[in-house]
Formats: C-alpha cells, sequence, structure tokens
C-alpha cells in the first residue's frame, strides 16, 4: 500500500481508496458538514481545545450528534491517528484535516450518523523574511451559513478565490485579499487578517463573513487590546503592521497591497520588523515548543 494514500477512516487506518461515502450523506449533496485544519508541533496535535470547540459549536447549530467514538471526543486517540499518518509517511510534522460530514438526516431532521475522515499533508513553506503580498481579489467573499462563520464543508468561496490567484500567476506565498459585496476588507481564501495601530488589534467584523479563526482566537488571548471593525484597503493605509494569520502558518506578516490588475502596490508595509509582530511571531514559536514537549 502507498503510504501516500493513507487516511483515517471509520475508526481505522486505511486506503484513501476505501474511504467512501454515502451518496445520500447530506455532507456530499449539500456541504453539511465541517472540518478543521491544525499542525502537529512533536508529532502532537497544537492547540486542538480551539479546533475541538469551534468544531462541536458548528455540529450542534447544524444538528449533526457526533458519536462519542470519534477521534473529536479524545485528544489521546487523536494523536495516535495523527502519528500513524505520520510514520506512514516518514514525516516528523505535517497539517491534517479532520472533516466530519453529516450522513443522511434521521426523521427528525438531525443527523445521528455522520462520517469523519483525518488526512495529512506537509508543512507549508515559511513566507518570505520580509512578508507576503496580499492581491486584491476579483471575486467577492460571502458571507457562509451563519455567523459568525463556520468552517464549513461547502468551502467552494474559498477555493475559487484560490483559482483566481494562481490564474493570475501569484508567487507561491501570495495571499489573495477578499473583500465583501460592499468593498470592506475580509480575510484571505486560507487566513484571517488583522492590522495593529500601536499596540491594538484591528480585525474585520465577523459579519462581513470572516471565518472564525483558531489562529487569530490564539492571537486575541495574547492580552493586546483588539476590535472588530468595518475597513476599506485605504483605511488601513495607516497601520503600523499588517498581517495574516492561521493555525498551520501561525503569524504572516504583510508587506505590501497590489491591485486586482496586479500593477499596483496599492500600499506597503513594514510588518515583519514592527516589534508586536516579531512579539506575537515569538509567542507562537513558544507555544509550538510547548506542545511538543508536553507529556
Amino acid at each position: 500500500m502507498n503510504p501516500a494514500e493513507l487516511v483515517f477512516f471509520d475508526g481505522a487506518l486505511r486506503p484513501a481508496s476505501e474511504a467512501g461515502f454515502r451518496v445520500d450523506d447530506h455532507g456530499v449533496l449539500f456541504g453539511c458538514g465541517f472540518f478543521e485544519t491544525f499542525r502537529t508541533s512533536g508529532g502532537r496535535p497544537h492547540d486542538w481545545s480551539r479546533h475541538r470547540d469551534r468544531l462541536f459549536t458548528a455540529c450542534e447549530r447544524a444538528g449533526i450528534e457526533l458519536p462519542v467514538t470519534f477521534l473529536a471526543w479524545f485528544e489521546p486517540a487523536l494523536a495516535m491517528a495523527c502519528r500513524g499518518l505520520l510514520d506512514a509517511r516518514g514525516w516528523a510534522e505535517g497539517v491534517f484535516r479532520y472533516t466530519i460530514t453529516s450522513g443522511a438526516p434521521s426523521s427528525d431532521g438531525r443527523y445521528r450518523k455522520p462520517r469523519e475522515l483525518l488526512s495529512v499533508r506537509e508543512l507549508p513553506p515559511e513566507p518570505p523574511p520580509h512578508g507576503v503580498a496580499l492581491r486584491l481579489l476579483h471575486l467577492r467573499r460571502d458571507t457562509g451559513e451563519w455567523l459568525p462563520r463556520p468552517k464549513s464543508v461547502n468551502y467552494a468561496n474559498a477555493q475559487a478565490g484560490l483559482r483566481e490567484l494562481t490564474s493570475r500567476g501569484a508567487d507561491a506565498a501570495d495571499e489573495g485579499l477578499f473583500l465583501s459585496a460592499d468593498g470592506f476588507i475580509v480575510e484571505t481564501p486560507r487566513q484571517n487578517l488583522a492590522w495593529l495601530y500601536g499596540d491594538e488589534i484591528f480585525t474585520p467584523a465577523t459579519e462581513l463573513g470572516c471565518v472564525a479563526g483558531t489562529g487569530l482566537s490564539w492571537v486575541f488571548d495574547q492580552g493586546l487590546a483588539s476590535r472588530y471593525v468595518r475597513a476599506r484597503v485605504e483605511d488601513i493605509a495607516g497601520a503600523d503592521a499588517v498581517f495574516a494569520v492561521n493555525a498551520v502558518r501561525g503569524i504572516t506578516p504583510v508587506a505590501s497591497i497590489w491591485d486586482a490588475a496586479d500593477q499596483n502596490q496599492i500600499l506597503t508595509f513594514d510588518s515583519a520588523v514592527n516589534e508586536k509582530i516579531v512579539w506575537l511571531r515569538q509567542r507562537w514559536t513558544a507555544a509550538l515548543a510547548a506542545t511538543a514537549a508536553a507529556r
């Protein structure tokens, strides 16, 4: 068996070809399902509790009842499954996607037979030392199923944003910048966005359709004042720093914002050398080290 085709499905490690979903699964038919993307450190799931809480909240709202046998309930079992997939590939670390699909509904409309799938891919490369470029997308961000936006299997809007970015010949490290239908900054297809004025963090208001990011939640817990706002690109021209954040990449400084034609740099920033960004990145590294050292 090719180790690259191994996944965790139906309670065991097995070839991906055996991970079949029923045709009446509402996760397949209607995107009724949720996923969490997390990385390991020391081979252990990093900051799983934030992902678990977000997943449980989404499943509860959607009427999905998670069996107590699922990995989501028991972090040691999740860690063992992660280690099995890492060992099969000979990797020390990886990026994991844990997916729940609802299955078919019961007569009362609730979902009592969901399915779980755990897969792994390699860690992404480090961003350029000076930071990444954001490129305004023509496509606008939708607002998802409900607010704050869950991490839904219905991810077509974000995937379309990534395809647009790729079709424009962007550098691998670049990120697309989603605006709302009325022109406010939302997020990238893969990460939340925030900016700093002094010691205060600003981030787009949740009603604009931002994913309720676990990486952003971690940032808010570091003790800096924070505020949700509605801002256009020109409104952040005076920011001390801009950064993207998610649970896999941590804190990614933003160096520039380009227009949708890829012709003009609208704004530039020295985010990578901002003292608060440096401090946050050090805190993120320390948090990963703590996960690796946990027993």
